[in-house]
């Protein structure tokens, strides 16, 4: 038994694309022992425990899988199988050399060098990887197996949908305008395929997309915001002159995030309006916190939660009580005693009004 999962491991996966030592494509890296091209995140070492599992079928949605003339690893797309982060199987999906169309992966155990591969009873997660856009998604299986030593799992399906968001859900009316953002990061990262942005008007979705940039016009997507109508539920949607705000869902974490950092001001909406916005951002405020809004205005090493003179980076240096910013003499603590409007640090007759003819 043992044997037969050995031979059929080598042969289903370490000669696939016969010789090994060669180059490989752009984004595919060698695998250590069969030294064969995989995707970058789906490189792994075979080891003598493994499991297996059976896909009927491999959904990313919206998106057509290139599933046969598999002649070179990235002419078709792949499947990775993972213990957290560490990649423990892979395999190019060429429906042409499957038992019936449904393709098996198999998963490789902990053999006490490989001590992060998998365990008796760890469940995996799945990774589909589209080889033409260079994406990785994070995919579901319709029915969910515990891994086991030659164990042998048929599973009907193993899919990526677009699930909008629990606060991303919104109402379509007969009034919407597009806005179109050059880019977007999320702590300094780009977004992931699954992740979402938001479009609000107070603590109304108003609109929302997931950010796919391969679906978009030359990767610059737009997001369409509703405005309100006379159809009803949506009375608390846009209205002419008032700009929305932006939200953006992490789908590897779960958390949603306030957009804190934009190019420039966000134009305001109107019907059938088209906006561009270079670029809107999810970064760390000035105590640390991603999507925070406390920061330091004046740069005077000062969150702005604790300065008590926020727009003066000297801090009401001359110690009168009176923000530097708003101080109409910043370095005279006494303000112009003698009334003469002539601060008392460049007064030359210091006491005296010297606007008297004496």
């Amino acid at each position: 038994m043992f044997l037969r999962f050995w031979l059929f491991s080598l042969l289903s996966f370490g000669f696939m694309f016969g010789q090994s030592n060669r180059d490989c494509p752009n984004n595919f890296s060698l695998t250590p022992q069969t030294q064969e091209c995989v995707p970058e995140q789906f490189v792994f070492s075979i080891t003598p425990f493994q499991g297996s599992y059976l896909f009927n079928n491999i959904i990313v949605q919206d998106v057509d899988l290139e599933t046969s003339n598999c002649e070179n690893p990235n002419d078709c797309d792949w499947v990775g199988a993972f213990k957290g982060d560490v990649c423990v199987g892979a395999q190019i999906w060429d429906l042409d050399t499957c038992l019936n169309g449904a393709c098996t992966i198999v998963l490789f155990g902990n053999d006490g060098t490989n001590e992060a591969y998998m365990n008796p009873n760890d469940i995996p997660t799945f990774k589909i990887y589209d080889s033409s856009a260079n994406h990785y998604y994070n995919a579901t299986p319709s029915e969910i197996y515990a891994w086991n030593n030659l164990s042998f799992n048929a599973v009907d399906s193993l899919s990526w949908l677009r699930d909008v968001p629990e606060l991303f859900n919104y109402n379509v009316t007969t009034k919407l305008a597009y806005y179109f953002i050059g880019s977007i990061n999320l702590d300094d990262l780009e977004l992931s395929p699954e992740d979402w942005v938001g479009a609000f008007n107070g603590d109304v979705c108003v609109g929302a997309r997931s950010w796919d940039t391969d679906f978009c016009l030359n990767g610059v997507c737009d997001i369409p915001v509703y405005g309100a109508d006379s159809l009803g539920e949506s009375d608390q949607y846009m209205q002419d002159g008032v700009a929305p705000t932006f939200k953006i869902y992490d789908a590897s974490s779960g958390n949603y995030y306030d957009v804190n950092q934009i190019s420039s001001q966000i134009p305001p909406w109107t019907n059938l309006g088209t906006e561009y916005v270079e670029f809107i951002n999810v970064v760390r405020d000035c105590n640390g916190d991603l999507g925070g809004n406390i920061f330091n205005t004046d740069e005077d090493e000062l969150c702005d939660d604790v300065d008590s003179c926020p727009l003066d980076a000297d801090n009401d240096v001359d110690n009168d009580g009176i923000c530097g910013d708003i101080d109409v003499c910043p370095l005279d603590a006494d303000n112009d005693a003698d009334a003469d409007g002539v601060c008392g640090d460049v007064d030359q007759c210091e006491g005296f009004d010297d606007n008297v003819d004496t």
